[in-house]
């Protein structure tokens, strides 16, 4: 239970909160709709609750205040980045300067102490916030899956054409969109991989390597399910592979996925939730 000569400056940084929730209102509505409709950034409220509910443990365990004043120079550097961006629509720029502005509220009301306990929501935040250039590099990724799923199912005798993102097979042909990239599951499991570093117990390398298995492991996943399509075309034609196949092994998938970075974690000894 908060002291009442610690009721004063919650209720200022509540305060603060509430006005700066106000200011980059349209940045967070842009993140909220682009939620809504962006499919790479689909899981971004999930992300959100967690990193509120991650917060809110730590704010359990803060210790003593030391207020650092360092963190009036981040807040006006945050506004200003919004004020700039908010003048050409960039949200994206404005989201990541709201989660800035976050880091210096606790620098002033915490100091160092605090900004590193609340370290692991903000960064799930920015992880959060939808990149435009991200969709950018789905085609390229979308052709290099075609090329590495056709090459993985050759040797197991599969007559399948590979044409850049098209894959002729069967009586029929897939074109790879940016749907069946595995960029999706590359955003998801990164952010998934930056969670579990900040919350596992083990050394730091170890944890934070976690972050760099996640994208090899994505792509895995994701030519592992191109294949087993292309396996499911040959034998029983493309109609059934897109009905029976195609829709539900991504979750299945992309659940092996997860369960293989957490068997990497344990295998390293970060396996303990602190």
């Amino acid at each position: 239970m908060p002291k009442a000569d610690d009721r004063l400056p919650l209720a200022a940084a509540a305060a603060a909160l509430l006005a700066a929730a106000v200011l980059f209102a349209p940045a967070l509505t842009w993140v909220a709709e682009t939620w809504r409709v962006n499919p790479y950034y689909s899981h971004g409220p999930l992300v959100a609750a967690a990193a509120v509910i991650l917060a809110w443990r730590a704010a359990r365990r803060l210790g003593p205040a030391a207020p650092s004043f360092a963190g009036l120079a981040l807040v006006a550097l945050s506004v200003a980045a919004h004020a700039l961006a908010a003048r050409y629509a960039l949200w994206p720029a404005s989201a990541l300067a709201f989660v800035g502005l976050l880091a210096g509220a606790c620098l002033i009301v915490g100091g160092p102490a605090w900004l590193r306990a609340f370290a692991l929501p903000l960064a799930l935040l920015a992880l959060a916030i939808p990149l435009p250039w991200v969709a950018h590099i789905a085609p390229r990724l979308a052709s290099a899956a075609a090329g590495q799923a056709a090459a993985l199912v050759g040797p197991l005798g599969v007559d399948v054409i590979h044409r850049g993102p098209q894959l002729i097979v069967g009586d029929g042909s897939y074109q790879v969109g940016a749907p069946c990239s595995g960029l999706r599951s590359i955003v998801a499991l990164v952010t998934l991989a930056v969670g579990l570093a900040g919350t596992l117990h083990g050394p730091r390398v170890r944890r934070w390597s976690l972050v760099a298995l996640a994208v090899p492991l994505a792509l895995v996943a994701n030519t592992v399910r191109l294949s087993g399509l292309l396996v499911v075309a040959e034998a029983f034609g493309t109609v059934p592979g897109l009905t029976y196949y195609h829709g539900p092994s991504s979750p299945v998938l992309f659940a092996a996925a997860v369960l293989g970075l957490l068997w990497m974690g344990r295998a390293m000894g970060c396996d303990v939730v602190r």
